[in-house]
């Protein structure tokens, strides 16, 4: 995690680490690559090592989805699981914190 005060350079480093952005010095390694001189289909494959959680869900979160659908999207977007597998995890996902199965349908 990172954590630092208003404008200390967070999301900056976040971007940098996901590869979202290219640093216009240094390098940005994880496991001994460079993320910013791999593929397009090694970057998706070694992002599956890490992830960005944004701290403003309404510019994250797309109301006209349902919860099934936001939960199970890093599935399949990086894993090759069956719908019904991703909605199995979806749920046991809300169970984590203490929400229903019913609520993947809201």
């Amino acid at each position: 995690g990172i954590v630092g005060e208003s404008g200390s350079g967070k999301s900056t480093i976040a971007r940098l680490v996901m590869a979202l952005d290219k640093p216009t010095s240094g390098s940005v390694k994880l496991e001994g690559r460079e993320l910013h001189a791999l593929s397009k289909d090694e970057l998706r494959t070694a992002r599956r090592d890490f992830q960005m959680v944004f701290q403003d869900p309404y510019g994250s979160l797309d109301p006209r989805q349902t919860v099934a659908r936001i939960v199970a999207e890093p599935l399949e977007a990086l894993a090759q699981v069956s719908r019904k597998e991703q909605r199995e995890r979806a749920a046991e996902s809300l169970a984590a914190v203490g929400l229903r199965p019913t609520d993947l349908d809201k």
